[in-house]
């Protein structure tokens, strides 16, 4: 069921789906109870509302949706908000299924957002980035509620199980500065069967309004050797320019000293990745993946760490992904051996404001 809104909320679209209503719905729709109107393309009838749901449930026409009429000019802070209240049934095409905020309101694409994994009922959602897979995560607790917030360049994407409680930082992204359009969209003619609650476009607020006011802490340009406060679980990116031949940096997380930590070291004349423990100086390669680093060209890394799970990603690309990372698992603490631009850590849980 929907749940109410903090007091003094100004929102910039609100839908509740109050109204029990047939397939197919009017278009535009006026939401309920407002502000704001939704662009419904439905070609085959299966967008429907009931027990307060919106229920997508059949099989749609490539690139069916529901969208803004208008795409919402970007600040930083400004949020689409939405909730999965239960498993989806059936998602029958992987990507069949997007939701987020995107530049186009009639394409595939997504800036700020997920998909679904194929399967009955489906099990994982991707984090997208244009028509790029970042990585595929396991549903949370359901109802799932999603957060796809704008920077004033980039945006974050966040994820909350089982209803309330702080929501997870999924991702950070760092180019993005179109205006956005919300949308449900309908990729691929192929049967779904979901409901979807609530929703919402809203300013968040507070921290939200600068583009790295909730970072843990932010070095624009790190110098060699330089450390970061930085939480045990996190999001940590660093933006490393190659040097012509034979570079090697190392990023350290959860880190005591450089006798006991965690080792992201990228070595550019092996054309890899790895991920290697330190306890009392003695290293342990934990993980190793391919990774051309091209010279000369910057290359933005991202670490996540949350409890015994540590992964890296190069290039909005997913590399190491190790899940028995017991030591130093509550160890604050990050260091770069190499300069570079962007050292930046990230809370892996934010509250966000009840909206």
């Amino acid at each position: 069921m929907p749940w109410a809104g903090g007091a003094g909320v100004a929102y910039i679209l609100l839908d509740r789906f109050t109204t029990d209503a047939a397939a197919p719905l009017t278009t535009p729709r006026t939401c309920e109870p407002g502000p704001g109107t939704l662009t419904i393309v439905d070609t085959n009838s299966i967008i429907s509302i009931a027990s307060s749901r919106l229920v997508i449930n059949g099989t749609p026409a490539a690139n069916d949706r529901v969208v803004q009429p208008l795409a919402t000019t970007r600040a930083a802070g400004r949020a689409f908000l939405i909730r999965v209240p239960v498993t989806p049934t059936t998602i029958t095409t992987s990507g069949g299924v997007r939701i987020g905020l995107d530049a186009t309101a009639n394409a595939s694409t997504l800036d700020i957002g997920l998909d679904f994994v194929t399967a009955a009922p489906p099990t994982s959602y991707r984090i997208k980035t244009s028509n790029s897979v970042v990585d595929t995560l396991p549903f949370p607790t359901m109802p799932m509620d999603v957060a796809c917030v704008m920077r004033g360049t980039g945006g974050f994407f966040f994820v909350r199980g089982g209803g309330s409680g702080a929501y997870t930082l999924i991702w950070v992204y760092n180019t993005i500065t179109s205006s956005e359009f919300a949308k449900i969209f309908l990729n691929s003619a192929t049967a779904d069967n979901l409901a979807l609650d609530d929703f919402r476009i809203v300013d968040l607020g507070g921290s939200f309004t600068t583009d790295n006011g909730i970072a843990t802490a932010v070095s624009a340009s790190p110098i060699a050797n330089e450390t970061l406060n930085c939480n045990a679980d996190c999001l940590l990116e660093f933006t490393w320019t190659t040097p012509a031949a034979a570079g090697t940096i190392d990023l350290q997380v959860r880190r005591a000293s450089d006798t006991n930590c965690w080792i992201i070291r990228g070595d550019q004349a092996g054309s890899t990745i790895k991920l290697i423990e330190v306890v009392a100086s003695v290293e342990t390669e934990r993980a190793s993946a391919a990774q051309t680093w091209t010279a000369l060209t910057a290359f933005r890394i991202v670490i996540t760490c949350d409890t015994q799970t540590i992964k890296s990603y190069v290039a909005n690309v997913a590399k190491n992904n190790y899940a028995s990372a017991s030591t130093q698992q509550t160890t604050a603490g990050a260091k770069t051996t190499q300069a570079g631009t962007n050292f930046i850590s990230w809370p892996r849980t934010v509250p966000l404001p009840n909206v």
